[in-house]
Order: structure tokens, then sequence, then C-alpha cells
């Protein structure tokens, strides 16, 4: 068929053909093998086409001899060199498919089978975001963005300009996602809008730079809602004096732009507060407050929606000082600083006399402490003193202890030595019948019991004993007055830990009188059943 009589369109759901026939355009079929919902299309080589999916990615369409029917598809996204598989829009440019992204457009290279950024092409067309491009007869590029159109048009010497002053108007006004464009002819295109058609004329002569006029229309005190300005401002006038508690100052701003009212921006700047311009901002309101002393001029400027700036519109304005600031204060001022002077000097010698004070007590203090150690290290020594002493005197009193045992032990030996003399000697007058030998052996046996009296042998042992441990008897007695002179001796021997057997020797009884004199000494000395005599007696 002749390509020049068929047209491949886009429905929601499909592709369909369009045949010319006697000059009308009539749908010849609708296309197989294809469902996807096909708006943006691009002419590829000869029977192919692209299909850009607004969710998916890119179609590459190949379609029959007769244009009925599919006979291949391939199918590009992220993976074949696209930035993102969402948004992006086919377009024919300069006789091939270009594909906008939002982020550059890029070209199919048939090399690798993948997209790839067109360098000439985004260096052309600057505005990353525009999703929609259409060549005119002239070779001119118009594009839209979200909410904008422009065109990029083709100069004499090959380059091309962005225009888009004309088109600001219809921001916002095109219908998102659905936008058109229609280049008639040279003096006639035809935009889409939400409610109709633009019509533009490029030859339209139209300034847009033409000068407009700042306003500042009133000035408000907003603590008190007092109007100090209504427009009629004098610039020779010094009427504008605010008191400074009532430092809270509201300015209305506006401009003489009456084509598009709606899109005036403004920027202002204080001298006196502020350095720079703010920002660009439609708020026609300015607010100062608790500024500081001094004379301000405020300054407004204005950009109408064709970026052109006004000339500035400016109000002076002074802050009184603050009540703290007068002359009077300034007297109440000196008279607080000598007064506080004067205090400080006051203060100053007090603080002499105290540091003086603080000093001799510091003194007193150190030297206190000074004679406290002193006393302290004399009490360390005379310890010491006393505690070589005490050492001496255990030393003594355990050498005397050994003297005292040595001495019992020589009179038990002595004792027991005495007695088996006697005995034999009684045992021998027993034997012989020799009067005379009788009357000398008995004479023998007075001498040894005088040497074996018990009495005299006491009144030695008592005197070692009480060298040795002193004022024992003594506590003894006055603890236990009822103890017989048989029983302190007993318990002097119990002190020395000397054996039944011998305590039976030295007080020359037996043993079983020993333990007699024993048993009753528990019970004088009310000692319990499982109390041992010894130990008690050694503990005392």
């Amino acid at each position: 068929e002749n390509e020049k009589d068929v047209i491949i369109s886009g429905t929601y759901t499909n592709l369909v053909k369009l045949k010319k026939t006697n000059k009308i355009w009539k749908q010849d079929a609708v296309i197989k093998g294809f469902k996807e919902s096909s708006r943006f299309l691009a002419r590829a080589e000869k029977g192919s086409l692209w299909m850009s999916h607004g969710y998916k990615g890119v179609f590459k369409i190949k379609l029959n001899s007769t244009f009925d029917s599919v006979t291949s598809i391939q199918f590009y996204n992220s993976s074949d060199g696209f930035p993102s598989d969402k948004n992006i829009r086919v377009a024919e440019l300069f006789g091939q498919a270009v594909f906008c992204t939002g982020q550059g457009y890029y070209l199919f290279d048939e090399k690798t089978n993948s997209f790839k950024l067109d360098q000439k092409l985004n260096q052309i067309v600057t505005n990353p975001e525009a999703n929609m491009l259409l060549e005119d007869q002239r070779k001119n590029i118009w594009y839209f963005t979200a909410d904008k159109v422009g065109v990029y048009r083709l100069q004499e010497d090959g380059s091309y300009v962005d225009v888009n002053l004309p088109f600001r108007e219809l921001n916002g006004k095109t219908i998102r996602s659905f936008q058109f464009v229609l280049p008639l002819d040279d003096q006639d295109v035809f935009i889409g809008l939400q409610d109709g058609f633009a019509h533009y004329i490029p030859d339209f002569p139209k300034d847009y730079n033409k000068p407009f006029q700042a306003l500042i229309r009133k000035a408000v005190i907003a603590s008190k809602d007092s109007v100090i300005f209504w427009g009629n401002y004098n610039t020779e006038s010094d009427a504008y004096s605010i008191p400074f508690n009532r430092n809270q100052i509201s300015f209305s701003i506006a401009a003489l732009d009456y084509e598009n009212p709606d899109k005036l921006e403004f920027s202002t700047r204080l001298e006196g507060f502020e350095e720079s311009w703010t920002a660009w901002s439609s708020s026609p309101l300015r607010q100062f407050t608790n500024l500081k002393q001094g004379s301000y001029e405020l300054q407004v400027k204005a950009k109408n929606l064709f970026d052109a700036e006004s000339e500035t519109a400016r109000f002076a304005f002074t802050i009184l000082p603050p009540w703290y600031y007068s002359w009077w204060a300034y007297t109440i001022y000196v008279l607080i600083a000598i007064l506080l002077l004067y205090s400080g000097v006051i203060y100053l010698k007090n603080r002499v006399k105290k540091s003086k004070i603080l000093f001799a007590q510091a003194q007193q203090k150190q030297f206190q402490e000074r004679e406290k150690q002193l006393q302290t290290e004399t009490l360390k020594a005379e310890k010491e003193l006393i505690r070589l002493r005490n050492t001496k005197l255990r030393e003594e009193m355990i050498q005397k202890d050994k003297e005292l045992a040595n001495n019992t032990m020589q009179m038990i030996q002595k004792s027991k030595t005495l007695t088996l003399i006697k005995r034999d000697l009684q045992k021998l007058t027993k034997e012989t019948k020799d009067e005379m030998l009788i009357s000398r052996i008995r004479m023998m046996i007075k001498k040894i019991n005088r040497d074996i009296d018990t009495d005299k042998q006491w009144e030695v042992f008592e005197s070692h004993f009480e060298s040795v441990h002193e004022e024992f008897l003594k506590r003894l007695k006055q603890q236990h007055p009822d103890l017989s002179p048989r029983e302190l001796k007993l318990c002097a021997y119990l002190r020395l830990n000397i054996s039944s057997k011998e305590i039976a020797s030295l007080m020359n009884i037996s043993v079983r009188g020993v333990e007699i004199s024993r048993y009753r000494l528990r019970k004088k000395l009310k000692l319990e059943h499982d109390q041992n005599l010894t130990d008690f007696i050694m503990m005392f």
C-alpha cells in the first residue's frame, strides 16, 4: 500500500489503521497482535514504529506489508540505557525518533541495540523537564513541561533560543499530560487549554520590559493598629518617628501592573537592618518587630510575570531611643555607678578585713594541727616505749616463769628423793635390831622431815610465784574469801599447770587426796559440770 494514504493511530487498548479514501480518512482496521495503551507514537525504519508507555518503557513494533497486523515486538526499559522505566515519551525531531525522559533526551543506537544520550539535542533543549517535543515547519522545537509551554526558536546562525516569555500567561492552564500545540503556519499557533485554545501570533508586537512602579501603600504600627502612612509619603518629611515601645511595624506593598496582577512578586530590603534583598515572594506584606533605635529605609521592588523589574519605592522612618537612653536615665546610671563604686570600696575593705581574720584563723588552725601532730607523735613514741617495756616485762616474766618452773621441779624432785630416802630408812629400822643404829636412823628421818616441811616449801614457792604472777593469790582471795590456805596452794600449782601426781608430792599427800581437794575447790568456785578447773584458773 501507499504509506502516504495510511495513518497508524494509538488508542487506550490497541493500534488502529486509518486509510484515506476519496480524500476522507476512515478507520480501515484494528491492528492485530498488540493490546497496549498507545498514546505516543513515532516512525522507525520502514514498516516499523516506536511506542512509549508511561509506566513500562518503550516498544518497537514491526507491521506487515498491509499495516493491519504486528509481526514482531521488541521491548526496552532502564536495562537498555534509559534512566528509568517511567515517564518516557517518544517524539519525532529532525527526521528521527527522540525519547524524552525528564533527565535528558535519548536516541536509539542500532549497533548496540540500546539507547544513549543525544548530545546535540541536549545542548539545544536545555530544559531537562520537557516531556513533550514537537518540530514545526521552520524546524522550531515546541516543548511542554508539567505546567509550562515554550519554543526553542531557530536563529539564522543555526543556534536555538528559548522563547518562553509570551507563554508565561499560560502557565498552569494547559491540560497536564494531554498538552497540545498546533503550529498552523508562520503567524498562527494554537495551544490547547483547559477551557479552550490560545492563539499565538509570533510577530505580534509587545513590550515585555514595559516599566512600572512599585508602591508602599500603607504603614501600620501593629501593637496599636495605628496607621502612620497612607501612601502620600514625602521624602523630605521627618514626621515618621516611632516610639521604641511601639516597635512593631507592618507594611503593605503593591505595584502598578494591571496585566497579570496576581503574578506579581516582591523583594524588599530594610536599609540599616539588612545587607541584601529578600528572595522574591508573592506576599504583599512585610513586618518588623523589635528593631534597634536608629534610622531605617524600607526599599521595595516588584517583578511581573515577564521578569521585568520596577523602580524602587522607598520609605524612611526612625525608631526613637527607649526611655533608658534618656538624659535622666543616664543621671540615674551615674548615681548608681557612684553607689556601686562606694559599695565596692566598702566591700573590698570588708573582704580584706575578713581575709586577715581568716588568715589568722588558718594560722591558728595550722598551729593547732601541728601541735596535735606533735602530741600524736609523742603518744606514738610513748606507746612504743610502753610496748618495749611490756615486751621486756613479758620476756622477764617468761624467764621468771621458767625459773619458777625449774624451782618447782627441783622442789618436786627433792621431795620425791627425800620421801624415797625416808621410806628406805623406815624400812631399815624394821630390819635391824641395833638400838644405836635405829636411834641414829630416826634422827636422820627427823632431819628429812624438816627438809620436806611443806609449810617452809610453800613460803619459798609463794615468794617466787607472786614475783611472776603478781597479785594472783590476792585477786583470788578477794573474789573467793572462803578458800583455805591449802586450797590457795592447790590453785597456785594449777596455775602452773602441774599434774596431780606432782602436786601430791609437793603437798605431801596422796594423788587421791589431790583429786578430793580439786573436787572441793570446784564446789567453792561454783564451776559448772562441763567447766575445766585448770582452764578456769589459767584464765583468772
